[in-house]
């Protein structure tokens, strides 16, 4: 009950400093963030961009938890696996995504293609890294004990390795949803203004910078992102729950 109050304080003192000033053109207000949010809403604009950039963020997300997880169980499980591709990793782990837009434009062009490969880039690497790590802290005594039956490796994979990993896999896509989620605004900047793809969150904002030039709107795209950022990582949240209600 105490998590709204914060930015609602915030939000009144904003409001009340703001109430008496000369209002400015280069600076957003409560009041014309209202109206802005409003118009936005009413024209159905900033909610069909949202959904544009949530296909794209869904798109990446798949993508890097297909090719995380693949990746992350040979590196758990095989050593050489792991010291050819952990390098690699580490050395292009810390390049930001935004740093990749200029060479999507190169490869793919300036379409969805390329807002959704560099989704894929953001997500990827916390999956990887969490879920290599729980393959690695797997109790090896599990896989024994059924090896010592005889079951086959297709099935010791399916009913011992991805149970016992499930709890990173779940804090992996978590973590891995939200970064794509972040980056999403950077990898539309690639889509820039190609009439063949859809308007999203970034391009919108884009739009009223470079058109409008009224930071209101822009606060209203800014504040929508993290509502919805917020509402994904609930959703997350409550679907790794069910997936692995022994895991808190």
């Amino acid at each position: 009950m105490l998590a709204p109050v914060l930015p609602v304080l915030l939000v009144v003192v904003w409001y009340l400093a703001s109430r008496d000033s000369t209002p400015s053109s280069a600076y957003p207000y409560p009041a014309a963030i209202v109206r802005s949010g409003l118009r936005l809403l009413t024209d159905g604009e900033l909610l069909q961009a949202l959904a544009t950039s949530l296909i794209r963020v869904l798109l990446g997300f798949g993508i890097a938890l297909g090719l995380g997880l693949g990746l992350s169980l040979l590196m758990g499980r095989l050593r050489v696996v792991r010291e050819m591709f952990d390098p690699l990793i580490e050395s292009v782990r810390p390049i930001a995504p935004i740093a990749l837009v200029p060479l999507a434009i190169l490869w793919l062009g300036t379409g969805n293609a390329s807002a959704v490969s560099i989704i894929a880039y953001a997500a990827f690497f916390p999956i990887v890294l969490n879920v290599t790590a729980a393959v690695r802290d797997l109790d090896p005594s599990l896989v024994d004990v059924a090896r010592t039956f005889g079951v086959s490796e297709l099935t010791i994979l399916r009913q011992v390795v991805l149970p016992g990993v499930l709890p990173g896999v779940v804090v992996g896509a978590r973590l891995g949803m939200g970064l794509g989620w972040a980056s999403v605004i950077a990898a539309e900047l690639a889509v820039g203004s190609d009439v063949s793809a859809s308007v999203g969150i970034g391009q919108l904002m884009l739009t009223f910078y470079q058109y409008d030039a009224d930071p209101n709107p822009i606060v209203v795209c800014m504040i929508a992102v993290g509502l919805l950022g917020f509402a994904l990582d609930m959703l997350m949240r409550q679907t790794g729950r069910a997936l692995a209600p022994w895991h808190r």
